[in-house]
């Protein structure tokens, strides 16, 4: 099992609320961390390295989690 930090698992909660959710949606709820854009990319990025999350073909950050 891959561990996430704690900063990637607030990316995550953002995502298990919504069905299908874009990085502009998760930088939008995200915003009370004062996080830049190009931060949450990354983490999303990582996040989709550990196989946590996987792009649709909308390129959409879907809900699949494998934790």
């Amino acid at each position: 099992m891959t561990k996430v930090s704690d900063v990637e698992l607030e990316i995550l909660k953002v995502i298990w609320d919504k069905e299908e959710v874009t990085s502009s949606v998760i930088i939008q709820e995200v915003e009370k961390f004062h996080w830049s854009d190009n931060t949450v990319r990354t983490l999303i990025r990582r996040l989709q390295a550990k196989g946590a999350i996987k792009r649709s073909e909308e390129r959409r950050v879907g809900k699949e989690c494998r934790l």
